[in-house]
């Protein structure tokens, strides 16, 4: 057994980013012949595939600006077929992987300990869930894992022209596919200030320029066909869905609104637990519809509703902010559709299967909150020391995505960590390693 052991290492060593491809292939092969291999649908779903459509055609003029061009425009791409989608999902998802295994190897990872890293990733990451479901999150995983090697190569510290510009490539492809990914320009801008103070002021600029006007145009389409200078035509349900829990207390000229919002927010908690989408329900059964208000017009009615009921409870607002939206960012959700497996006749089986999916869940679930705490000593550890700057960097960046997303809505927030969740994992276990946990009898076979 040793010995095979010893030739297994002998091979990573030899060929590491050949190995880390070879376990990604196998891992999914494996999956898809002998576990599960249907496309994932959500409700969201549909939200790309119909603009998909318009874009296969040439056709936006009933594009309703739900979504941004992104993902919608990969779909139409690969013809509007869906299971071309998730095979070139599965594909992006490797490559991801690629630039991971190479990221890990800049923290000075020895080739070993970055191959089991890969497998750990695997294992306890939804990363083969959300690649088999027609969602942009593998899509916003492959950009971020580029994103996190170019900033592991020492570019905050000395920025090229080359990185600068692919990088600026990556921000308006991430602008395109989630508009709210706008502020990350700016954030790795003061993290470049932070390194180098006054000089690469050019790079700093063009960082900012293009992004930025992506930004605009996208925003400028959207007014174009609904005369709101916004992201999204759905502006009004994300901003409500910040008071859901202090609804009640909104003016009373909105009473239209806060009565059926309440209601199925009340029979969402009892039912479910999980209020965030009460919104959506109350609008689904028809509960606006006496106002005889197109879904523009309701959107912008609850956008005033929103901002008026935040501004008079901001403490509720801030509560729900940090207790709700915050905290859920930081959740593990993977939810399979078990009778789609192959083998859903096995009950003994299915059931084993979901034992064991609930043992990495509560893993990761552990692994997301000691990043949060490794925010902190990072942070303490650049300001005060000046030392790990890669990972203060990849710590500031993940930690304040959280805040900003928790700002910006209370939606299915624990699938918004979900393109950060490889780095989550990479910063989590190099502080395993480099600790005096090293010495740990899981840990120390592999250092």
């Amino acid at each position: 057994m040793e010995k095979k052991i010893q030739i297994i290492i002998q091979f990573v060593e030899k060929n590491y980013v050949l190995s880390v491809l070879l376990f990604a292939v196998f891992f999914r092969l494996f999956i898809l012949l002998f576990i599960f291999d249907e496309v994932i649908i959500f409700i969201d779903s549909e939200s790309y595939i119909i603009p998909a459509k318009q874009l296969f055609a040439f056709d936006l003029s009933q594009y309703d600006c739900t979504r941004s061009f992104g993902y919608p425009l990969l779909i139409a791409i690969l013809q509007v077929n869906l299971k071309h989608v998730i095979y070139f999902q599965y594909i992006i998802g490797i490559i991801s992987l690629y630039f991971t295994a190479k990221t890990l190897l800049n923290l000075n990872f020895s080739k070993v300990q970055g191959f089991i890293t890969t497998i750990v990733i695997h294992i306890i990451s939804a990363l083969f869930f959300y690649e088999s479901s027609l969602l942009m999150e593998t899509l916003l995983l492959f950009i971020f894992s580029i994103l996190f090697y170019l900033l592991s190569t020492n570019y905050l510290k000395q920025p090229t022209v080359v990185m600068t510009s692919l990088l600026i490539v990556l921000f308006c492809l991430l602008i395109l596919t989630k508009p709210f990914f706008v502020y990350l320009p700016f954030l790795i801008v003061f993290l470049i200030f932070l390194s180098t103070r006054t000089r690469f002021i050019f790079q700093q600029l063009s960082l900012l320029i293009l992004p930025s006007l992506v930004f605009v145009m996208w925003c400028g389409f959207v007014k174009s066909k609904t005369g709101y200078f916004v992201t999204s035509t759905m502006f009004g349900i994300y901003k409500i869905q910040n008071c859901v829990y202090f609804a009640e207390k909104g003016p009373k000229t909105y009473q239209w609104i806060i009565d059926p919002y309440v209601k199925h927010r009340d029979y969402l908690l009892k039912k479910e637990g999980y209020a965030a989408m009460a919104i959506w329900k109350a609008y689904e059964a028809g509960e606006f519809d006496t106002q005889k208000k197109d879904f523009l017009a309701l959107n912008k009615d609850f956008e005033d509703f929103a901002i008026q009921t935040i501004s008079e409870h901001p403490f509720d607002f801030l509560y729900q902010v940090i207790m709700r939206s915050w905290f859920d960012f930081w959740k593990v959700d993977i939810n399979f559709d078990f009778t789609k497996f192959h083998f859903k006749e096995d009950n003994v089986l299915v059931e084993t299967i979901w034992v064991l999916k609930r043992i990495p869940k509560m893993v990761f679930f552990g692994f997301k909150w000691m990043f949060v705490g490794l925010t902190f000593y990072y942070n303490y550890l650049y300001l005060r020391y000046r030392k790990n700057f890669t990972l203060f960097a990849y710590t500031f960046i993940v930690f304040s995505s959280s805040i900003l997303q928790a700002l910006a809505t209370y939606g299915t927030n624990e699938r918004y960590s979900f393109p950060f969740e490889i780095i989550i994992i990479c910063v989590v276990v190099n502080w395993f390693l480099k600790t005096r946990f090293r010495s740990c009898f899981f840990i120390k076979p592999f250092i």
